[in-house]
């Protein structure tokens, strides 16, 4: 039985040797008697000057700043993702590939008459930067703008020119 009450006694010896030893050990944030001691600076004149108020949090202050809007980065800078599409912009390399339905085409070689050719013919317009005007140079279809534009509205602007 002492055998019990020393164990015991050991026990709460070492418990409260240990709780006492937090006091002493680096916190993760400031206590709060050194939030309240660095709430005020004195001024020259010896007077206190407030760096902060410290403010009992109530429920009409929670209601208080419910009511406030929300601060937000978009609100701040406004919205500037990037489209959900891209866009062709200016010195973005463009190369434009024309397709012709047959032969005698503008981009296609003369007819010839003893031959007879089927098919499509192509043609590959060298890849070129977006002048600063933001348009690019289109044989048969001259500058075309196409800054600021998805790729399916360029194609549909050259389809159009030529």
């Amino acid at each position: 039985m002492l055998r019990k009450t020393a164990c015991a006694a050991l026990m709460a010896a070492l418990a409260a040797g240990s709780a006492g030893g937090c006091t002493y050990l680096p916190a993760a944030g400031p206590t709060a008697s050194a939030i309240q001691a660095g709430a005020e600076v004195a001024t020259a004149d010896g007077g206190l000057l407030a760096r902060y108020e410290i403010i009992d949090v109530t429920p009409s202050v929670v209601e208080a700043l419910r009511g406030r809007p929300l601060d937000s980065l978009l609100a701040s800078f406004g919205d500037h993702r990037p489209s959900s599409e891209p866009v062709i912009g200016i010195g973005d390399m463009v190369s434009v590939s024309i397709w012709e339905a047959g032969s005698g085409g503008l981009f296609s070689g003369p007819l010839v008459a003893d031959r007879f050719s089927a098919g499509s013919k192509s043609a590959l317009i060298p890849e070129q930067p977006v002048g600063r005007d933001g348009a690019i140079s289109v044989p048969y279809a001259g500058r075309i703008k196409v800054a600021g534009r998805r790729t399916q509205d360029v194609q549909a602007l050259i389809e159009n020119e030529l």
